[in-house]
């Protein structure tokens, strides 16, 4: 996770876990002499030397630290956090960035594929227009939670004019699964996640057809994996879309997006989807 506050600007890199072998692939802070030292502490002096105008730390501490009273005391505006993390630990941090007036960001990758989430809270506006031109105005863009996206019914979804990515449904089938049998999926048979993703769809009262079964097997085989190109890609979009919740200059993904990056494979090239919740968007 990484924390953003206003002190001239600064970061802080929380993570509680010791760097392993596989990190090296996915993470180019860390070095072969990280391996065994805390992650975040590891990671701090390269992240640093990318911008020397920007104080980074390092917060080797766990997730469940994360409080209003922390990100208040902080003066962080920002949280991002990266999964894979149970579903009821990312809502209770998106929780409590809503309490202490943070905007929350949330992202999950398997392999090519991620999942991303952001909430800017209920109130956040940007300006559009141009002051010089005179036609400079505050456009409202209200947030919802995760939890509240997270309870938008999949037949709403599939309704939509466009659709949904299947990255969704399968993600958040996935994201049960975990956080019902001790979050981690490295045990998991594609058999019980198969019968599992079943079971969820028609609870959800939709076609089993609505969790792609292909796809549930590529993101089950790739969870928890970190591709570095595809993280270059979700991170470079995210660090974008922070610079935008500070600044409030330009319009914001809203809420929920998808990346595939398989699909540059195909003559449609690659892929993101943005998904609104559709109780909080004027068009269907």
């Amino acid at each position: 996770m990484c924390c953003s506050r206003w002190q001239g600007f600064s970061a802080a890199v929380l993570d509680d876990g010791a760097c392993a072998a596989e990190d090296l692939g996915a993470n180019f802070l860390l070095r072969e002499t990280s391996v065994g030292q805390n992650r975040a502490t590891a990671a701090v002096p390269h992240l640093q030397e990318l911008n020397p105008m920007v104080t980074v730390t390092a917060m080797p501490r766990p997730t469940s630290d994360i409080t209003p009273a922390l990100l208040r005391e902080g003066r962080f505006n920002v949280v991002l956090l990266s999964g894979p993390c149970k579903i009821a630990e990312v809502a209770r941090v998106n929780a409590a960035c809503r309490e202490a007036g943070a905007a929350f960001f949330f992202v999950d990758m398997y392999g090519f594929l991620g999942f991303g989430f952001s909430d800017l809270g209920a109130d956040f506006a940007y300006r559009a227009g141009s002051a010089d031109a005179g036609d400079e105005q505050l456009v409202s863009v209200p947030c919802c939670t995760l939890g509240e996206a997270l309870n938008t019914p999949w037949a709403t979804l599939q309704a939509r004019r466009f659709g949904t990515s299947p990255i969704y449904f399968v993600w958040h089938c996935l994201a049960l699964f975990r956080d019902a049998h001790g979050g981690t999926l490295a045990e998991a048979t594609p058999e019980a996640v198969h019968a599992f993703a079943a079971e969820t769809c028609r609870a959800r009262g939709v076609d089993a057809s609505t969790v792609d079964a292909a796809l549930l097997d590529t993101m089950l085989r790739c969870a928890s994996m970190d591709v570095s190109p595809a993280c270059a890609v979700i991170g470079g979009m995210l660090g974008q879309e922070i610079v935008k919740s500070i600044a409030r200059k330009s319009k914001p993904l809203h809420n929920t997006f998808m990346l595939d990056a398989l699909a540059q494979a195909t003559p449609k090239g690659g892929l993101l989807c943005v998904l609104t919740p559709p109780s909080l968007s004027t068009k269907p």
